[in-house]
């Protein structure tokens, strides 16, 4: 059975993690065919990056087009399913410099107060073509799942200008709202597993992906989603 993976910068951490399975001759993961094929930087996800037509998805954003022009793959339109990774990466949200001057609904953080309502708008503001793009996928009969992207690293420059605790906050709330809407639309979610994160909510430090890199986790991590994947798949019933 072929699994397709697409979506932002992460999905190099899932091939890496395909590759080392792949070199341990995992079993399960000899069941399938795997295709990771990224659509670019996740800075453009909160933009429209698409157009749905009735039996495909046509890539429009020139960047995205690049690296695939529509959906199904056309050399893969029997994949099983679709793994999308970007629709539970924060740091778009959380990194913005303004939130130090702001208390994070249902938290003791001292500031300006801001509502639920208002950050919720917030998250869906900057997944509302992620979640047009879910949805179009399904009604194409694609069977997407999202793969979740790394919590913050405490590394991480946002610590120092938003705050660890403001940017945990924030991080959850994200989280905690993609995933209602996701579970509302029976779409599944490869978990990021909780032995990854420390009792704070930050990633363990030796999954990060190098000194410079900000948000991006390692092989590791993207070993441990590839199973994290496949669970998904066997719960499916599909696998």
């Amino acid at each position: 059975m072929k699994v397709v993976i697409i979506g932002d910068s992460h999905t190099a951490q899932l091939h890496r993690g395909i590759l080392a399975l792949q070199a341990e001759d995992a079993p399960a993961l000899r069941e399938h065919e795997w295709i990771v094929r990224p659509l670019g930087g996740g800075h453009l996800l909160p933009f429209p990056f698409f157009k749905a037509h009735g039996d495909h998805i046509a890539i429009t954003q020139p960047e995205y087009r690049k690296s695939i022009h529509r959906l199904p793959l056309k050399p893969h339109p029997d994949a099983r399913w679709h793994g999308f990774s970007g629709a539970l990466h924060t740091a778009r949200v959380f990194r913005h410099p303004d939130w130090a001057r702001y208390s994070v609904p249902g938290t003791d953080i001292p500031g300006i107060p801001l509502s639920s309502s208002l950050l919720g708008r917030l998250v869906d503001d900057d997944q509302r073509h992620v979640m047009a793009l879910l949805l179009a996928m399904q009604s194409l009969g694609m069977n997407p799942f999202v793969i979740e992207g790394p919590r913050p690293f405490r590394h991480h420059p946002a610590i120092q200008t938003v705050g660890a605790q403001r940017v945990i906050a924030i991080d959850g709330f994200f989280r905690e709202r993609m995933k209602r809407w996701l579970s509302a639309q029976r779409i599944p979610v490869a978990e990021v597993p909780s032995d990854l994160f420390e009792e704070d909510g930050f990633m363990r430090d030796d999954l990060r992906n190098g000194l410079d890199d900000p948000h991006h986790g390692n092989a590791a991590f993207g070993r441990r989603m590839i199973l994290q994947a496949l669970d998904v798949i066997a719960a499916s019933g599909a696998g």
